[in-house]
């Protein structure tokens, strides 16, 4: 993906490294994506949730939905730290996928079409593309 402007982006998931060592080992309780990109526009910050699948892109809807619920506790902890801050703030969350099946853009201008769900709005993207971070922006 690419972008011109500022950006901040941070990985939890960092192996062998257990982000979560304070959590007990129960099914998804210490699911993490694999990167998180914040990116402000105009009055909103735009907040990405990346996973990457080689296998089967679907799988990564939880990872995507546990990533969203973190970003979600970050954002209150400012909020209770610092109360005059208000941000807008958009979450949309990317799969990255091998799949050779899916359907290329049909041109530069076109832009990512995302599943709702009760969550995080999602969408699926070929991994052997070339990103701006606009197009996965709904303007």
């Amino acid at each position: 993906m690419r972008k011109t402007g500022k950006i901040y982006a941070l990985s939890l998931d960092n192996r062998p490294k257990d982000p979560y060592p304070f959590f007990q080992d129960r099914e998804g309780l210490k699911s993490k994506n694999d990167a998180i990109v914040f990116s402000k526009q105009d009055q909103l910050l735009y907040v990405f949730l990346i996973e990457l699948k080689s296998g089967n892109p679907a799988d990564g809807i939880p990872q995507l939905k546990s990533a969203a619920h973190f970003v979600d506790y970050i954002l209150a902890v400012i909020r209770l730290r610092y109360p005059g801050v208000n941000v807008n703030v958009e979450k949309r969350g990317i799969v990255f996928h091998t799949r050779q099946n899916v359907q290329k853009r049909a041109d530069r201008s076109s832009k990512a079409s995302y599943m709702t769900n009760d969550v995080v709005p999602i969408t699926f993207a070929g991994c052997n593309q070339e990103y701006t971070l606009e197009y996965f922006v709904d303007k």
